[in-house]
């Protein structure tokens, strides 16, 4: 039954002709209440569906409730965006009562640092900690010369792309004493772009509920946003370029009017939050972890140990992929209502990174290195980057003893039959019928211990990633004004709450990112009393421990050491906050 289930669609190829943009990448291939059924009635995913779409419609039915009251109400200031905000977050403090452990969030902890309440999310300070400490925080980029190749952001193709109506130079010297060249040399400047963005198809407003009047939705490319590490190794926004394809586009700095900036970092966020939500959570962590959970149940038979270790790390992983990415991607879905570039340019965007999609990107050490953010004596205030490595090394140790319990020699993981069936159907280098097209630099065959330990120690970080890319869009994400997935052109603006969406809109980024980022289903190797095998239980229960014990005492003492100087925290890496698996 499991093979029968457990099927996979065959995707149009980036060559075929492909008019509406069809995502690139396999899903399951089974109608939505054939999901549905199973997921209600199975064993693995019958908690998460009832209490993942219990919470669904109670969201819904906040934003019903709201969109009566406010419907007719222009929103003017950032108190109408707080109100909304506030009575979503009414709403999952009364979920809580029900399931705490599953519903509570890091932002309600004591030494969580809160710049909603006390409006300084408008601060710079914050703006950039956020690209290190908020959701997908590892977008940044260093810039790089030649001699580092694969490294960064090149400075020759930043330089080609920069605004010539701006004096660069002139401005980096005035405020850190040296010019481009000499400052990069110095490993100083960062960047954030991104590419593809700039290629997407846009459409019109649909919900915009006054289309007569003169205030017209503002298409976003992707702005070009410059940073520069300062002599105490603290990072700072230098100017943004909003455009990266006109030699003329205008570049505001934090000196330009307070509207100018704000819709500047405006522009920025809603980029941000669209590659974040599309690529970032969608495709690197979403596709990718829901590929693995619909095959192995095809090659690994029940009691081999690695069937036992990898289920409990895809609760709700294959349901919540089957039945919401329509939900994002299709006709007058999310992504079609929220964003400018609609379902369509998102579509566009999922399947140009598709093609570019690598094994290695589920690497957290390899993104570090290969945005030139590997190097810790760099950055100072870096918590994605310390924080994560605390976690990936415990991970990392854990793969390795596992498999150490199972697999004595290189031979034992050449001659697993099961195992390499399911390796074969994963690689898109893979053989046979059965092999082929699936995930990209994946191997085709394993013949070490090692590709089994990295292929395991990838497979668990994913969830730890789509955790941390989900779970900050409370509040960063729910906050409609510090994060808006759309900006209006409005004549009449004096103040950047003039420019943000109407309610309609509003209610439809709180309904997704609560959605996204209130329910944990499960904890990280919460799962010991699964493991059939006495060594396996034991190791799983002593990796659990020494993550909720030492790793969590000493990523609280980081935390509150941040709080005290008034940095951005980073609960979200927390070990008592992380699940399993990929289910939201």
């Amino acid at each position: 039954m499991q093979r029968h289930y457990f099927k996979l669609t065959t995707p149009v190829r980036p060559e075929d002709e492909n008019p509406t943009h069809e995502p690139l990448f396999p899903t399951l291939d089974q109608e939505n209440d054939v999901i549905s059924a199973k997921a209600m009635f199975g064993d693995l995913d019958a908690k998460w569906f009832a209490n993942y779409y219990g919470m669904v419609r109670t969201l819904n039915a906040t934003a019903a409730t709201l969109l009566s009251l406010v419907k007719n109400n222009p929103m003017k200031t950032y108190a109408d965006y707080k109100y909304i905000y506030h009575a979503f977050m009414g709403t999952i403090q009364k979920i809580q009562q029900l399931g705490p452990e599953q519903f509570s969030l890091p932002s309600q902890t004591p030494y969580f640092t809160d710049i909603i309440e006390n409006g300084r999310w408008q601060e710079d300070k914050y703006f950039v900690q956020r690209r290190l400490a908020g959701q997908c925080p590892y977008f940044i980029r260093r810039v790089t010369k030649n001699e580092e190749k694969d490294i960064g952001f090149s400075l020759d193709k930043l330089k080609s792309m920069l605004s010539e109506n701006f004096d660069w130079n002139f401005h980096l010297k005035q405020k850190y004493g040296n010019e481009m060249n000499k400052l990069v040399k110095e490993k100083r400047v960062f960047v954030l772009y991104h590419e593809h963005y700039d290629e997407l198809s846009h459409t019109k407003d649909i919900l915009d509920t006054n289309p007569h009047d003169n205030i017209k939705l503002e298409q976003t490319t992707s702005p070009i946003v410059l940073f520069v590490l300062t002599d105490e190794k603290e990072l700072e926004v230098v100017a943004i370029q909003m455009d990266s394809t006109k030699k003329d586009s205008p570049v505001f700095t934090p000196k330009s009017s307070p509207l100018e900036w704000s819709k500047a970092k405006g522009h920025v966020e809603i980029v941000e939050m669209a590659t974040c939500q599309l690529i970032g959570h969608l495709l690197e962590t979403h596709a990718t972890q829901e590929i693995i959970c619909n095959l192995f149940p095809r090659h690994l038979g029940s009691l081999h140990p690695l069937h036992q270790l990898m289920t409990p790390h895809c609760q709700g992983t294959s349901p919540v992929g089957g039945l919401g990415l329509a939900a994002l991607l299709d006709v007058e879905r999310y992504m079609h209502r929220l964003f400018s570039i609609g379902y369509v340019g998102s579509r566009q965007y999922v399947n140009k990174y598709y093609e570019e999609q690598d094994y290695l990107n589920a690497d957290f050490n390899h993104q570090l290195k290969r945005n030139g953010l590997a190097d810790e004596d760099l950055i100072r205030y870096h918590p994605y980057r310390d924080d994560g490595k605390l976690i990936w090394n415990e991970i990392k140790t854990f793969a390795k003893k596992y498999v150490k319990l199972y697999y004595k020699s290189n031979e034992d993981v050449i001659y697993d039959n099961e195992l390499q069936g399911l390796v074969n159907e994963l690689s898109a280098d893979g053989t046979a019928q059965n092999g082929g097209g699936k995930y990209k630099g994946f191997p085709g065959k394993f013949t070490t211990t090692k590709d089994l330990e990295t292929f395991l120690t990838r497979f668990i970080w994913l969830a730890v990633k789509h955790a941390i890319n989900s779970y900050p869009l409370i509040p960063y994400g729910a906050f409609v004004p510090s994060a808006p997935t759309k900006l209006y052109e409005n004549p009449q603006a004096t103040h950047y709450a003039h420019s943000l969406p109407n309610a309609l809109v509003v209610l439809t980024q709180e309904v997704l990112t609560f959605t996204l980022a209130s329910f944990r289903v499960n904890r990280l190797f919460d799962y010991s009393k699964l493991m059939l095998d006495k060594k396996a239980r034991c190791l799983v229960k002593s990796t659990y421990n020494k993550l909720n014990l030492c790793v969590q005492k000493e990523l609280e003492a980081r935390n509150k050491a941040r709080y005290e100087r008034g940095d951005l925290t980073y609960q979200f890496m927390e070990p008592i906050w992380l699940p399993n698996s990929v289910h939201s």
